[in-house]
């Protein structure tokens, strides 16, 4: 089966969305130590840094404002995490932190 044909509806909390992209963030995080005369600093390991994901979704339709105004409400009047659906990643619990809304005068055709 190729792998298109497992890709899933995005949504969060219930509500549909459709994805653009997804960016991810990793790595590890470390502490530079620097000391008087010495020109060679030393690092320390402090472990896996956290992972996030950055979603850039979109709403479409005659009326995307409605399922735009019921994710706003899913992401800002519901506290903890909730179920995210991405279409790569899968099913997942997370919570969502900054989002912004932009508007394309190009796309309100």
């Amino acid at each position: 089966m190729p792998w298109k044909d497992t890709l899933r509806p995005a949504s969060f909390r219930g509500v549909a969305f459709k994805v653009d992209t997804t960016a991810r963030t990793f790595g590890r995080d470390a502490t530079v130590h620097t000391y008087p005369y010495r020109d060679d600093p030393t690092s320390e390991d402090l472990g896996r840094q956290p992972r996030s994901h950055t979603i850039e979704g979109y709403f479409i339709g005659d009326d995307y404002h409605k399922d735009r105004d019921a994710f706003l409400k899913a992401v800002e009047d519901t506290a903890g995490p909730g179920r995210l659906i991405h279409p790569l990643l899968g099913e997942k619990q997370v919570v969502p932190q900054a989002g912004r809304l932009n508007w394309s005068r190009q796309e309100l055709g």
